[in-house]
């Protein structure tokens, strides 16, 4: 049987959940961490929507929450689109119109791109910010706490997670 992304990362959670996964600005996360962010992202993403082929859209340099993000969506069969950072503000417009999504991840660099984007793309309903301490600013959802709400019970019916 062929085996997925998410299939290997919960084989290695599960196998090794102390192992160190990654190590990113004084934060050390684990497999077995990032597989619980993984499913509890997975399960905020189908809260908002639960369709499979839904997109969802992250802007912002390199971090360790970009890996949870990108899995959580894959194992409830959703896509993330990882906008280019360098690009200009047009240009992830037309790309985010293009994506259909509905949801943006944003890190603290770019949240003040958020009421701009907004205003040119009122299918975004929502905002989750990570690493920011302003997201009252911004009409934003901390990542940290939105995903500390989530269940990490998914099924195979939601999903690859079971």
């Amino acid at each position: 049987m062929a085996q997925t992304m998410i299939d290997v990362l919960a084989a290695v959670a599960v196998r090794q959940p102390q192992a160190p996964y990654s190590h990113y600005e004084g934060r050390t996360t684990t497999y077995g961490e990032l597989w619980q962010q993984v499913r509890q992202v997975g399960a905020g993403l189908l809260a908002i929507q639960p369709q499979p082929g839904t997109r969802v859209v992250y802007l912002g340099k390199n971090t360790d929450r970009l890996m949870a993000i990108i899995f959580g969506a894959a194992a409830v069969r959703q896509t993330c689109v990882v906008l280019n950072w360098r690009l200009a503000l047009p240009e992830w417009v037309d790309i985010l119109k293009d994506s259909g999504a509905h949801t943006l991840f944003v890190d603290a660099d770019f949240l003040s791109q958020v009421p701009a984007l907004r205003t040119r793309l009122p299918q975004i309903t929502r905002v989750i910010a990570i690493d920011s301490v302003d997201v009252d600013d911004h009409a934003a959802i901390d990542f940290d706490r939105w995903v500390d709400r989530k269940s990490t019970r998914l099924n195979s019916s939601h999903g690859y997670i079971s």
